[in-house]
């Protein structure tokens, strides 16, 4: 059998003595939640109720179905039919079961003890993978032989590399935090009416504190402003506008060569990711060969345009460009390959732009 949680005693005494699950978590200094857990695999109910019966005569108020004392009402022995876990009891391991006992039965108390072990992850990674400055360079023997062949092999690891893959793994990490916050956020407001006070002041303060999520950076950081009027040519100035405030879906830009849409639109694509760091961009062209001397030279355009390129980074192998501070990447495909198409997996997000 499991080990029962020492609180929970003390607590089934207060709330056997009539005081409400809310004071109980309150003196304790637990979770509401947790309580009402314990209450309900305890039955903690039915001892109340059978206290109260008490006063009043025993054939009155005899319940229906076996007695207490009655061997028969349990079953033979050892059948774990009638316990809450009883199957879990038959096949899981003793510290299992304690970790169960110990769940919350509430779905939005389950959703953010899962929130609150992805945000206690990111701020351990902040030790873990701090780097202290340019010169934090990590160097391990990875392998050594022995016998005919005589040699070592060592990683090398600079803090440009170290820091890189800091920043990578925090926007996942954040970006999955996020969405799991949204979730028990849209969870919350479809019942606000039974939520409980401290449901609702718990999400409160995470959203408060989501900001000092951000991983520390060593000298002059990047403050995007948005796109200069001046790099907008006049035709464009409402389209832009359009497309901030969403109001439609899908845009189509007539125009031959000399119109400045190609330079429009990736300096709009910067932008809808540089405002929504959940976002993904995909660029697509009929033919995959022709896209590096065309849309992937207009992107790195825009981003050095922007003045964004100490956070963006392009490659060629795989041809991606990536925000090195949120993880965000922009993909480039061609119609000739529709398997490469459809093997995107963003690392978190979705998907929010397509420009063919």
């Amino acid at each position: 059998m499991p080990k029962r949680n020492e609180k929970s005693y003390a607590a089934e005494k207060l709330f056997l003595n009539g005081m409400k699950l809310v004071e109980i978590a309150s003196q304790l200094n637990v979770p509401e939640g947790t309580v009402r857990r314990w209450k309900s695999t305890y039955g903690w109910g039915s001892e109340r109720s059978d206290r109260k019966s008490s006063e009043r005569s025993d054939k009155k108020n005899r319940k229906r179905g076996g007695q207490p004392g009655n061997k028969n009402a349990t079953g033979p022995p050892e059948n774990q039919n009638a316990r809450k876990h009883g199957l879990f009891s038959k096949y899981l391991p003793a510290d299992t079961m304690a970790i169960i006992e110990d769940m919350p039965l509430d779905s939005l108390d389950m959703l953010w003890d899962q929130i609150q072990i992805a945000y206690a992850a990111v701020i351990r990674a902040q030790q873990i993978m701090h780097v202290d400055d340019k010169n934090d360079k990590t160097i391990e023997k990875v392998e050594e032989k022995d016998g005919n062949v005589i040699g070592e092999r060592w990683e090398v690891q600079q803090a440009w590399d170290k820091q890189a893959n800091f920043l990578k793994a925090q926007s996942r990490a954040q970006g999955e935090l996020r969405n799991m916050i949204k979730q028990h956020d849209e969870m919350l407001h479809k019942n606000w009416h039974l939520a409980t006070a401290e449901q609702k002041a718990r999400i409160r303060k995470l959203k408060a504190e989501i900001g000092k999520l951000q991983p520390e950076t060593k000298g002059d950081t990047t403050e995007y402003k948005g796109i200069p009027a001046s790099m907008i040519a006049p035709p464009f100035a409402s389209v832009l506008f359009d497309i901030r405030e969403q109001m439609h879906r899908e845009y189509v830009f007539p125009g031959g060569r000399g119109s400045t849409k190609s330079s429009f639109i990736s300096l709009a694509i910067v932008d809808i990711l540089m405002s929504m760091q959940d976002m993904h961009a995909v660029i697509m062209r009929q033919v995959a060969d022709t896209m590096r001397g065309s849309v992937y030279m207009q992107m790195m355009w825009a981003i050095e345009a922007l003045g964004l390129s100490d956070i963006w980074r392009g490659t060629v192998s795989p041809m991606e460009i990536t925000n090195i501070q949120t993880g965000q990447k922009i993909y480039f495909r061609g119609g000739d390959d529709p398997g490469k198409v459809k093997s995107i997996k963003v690392p978190f997000g979705y998907i929010g732009v397509l420009w063919l």
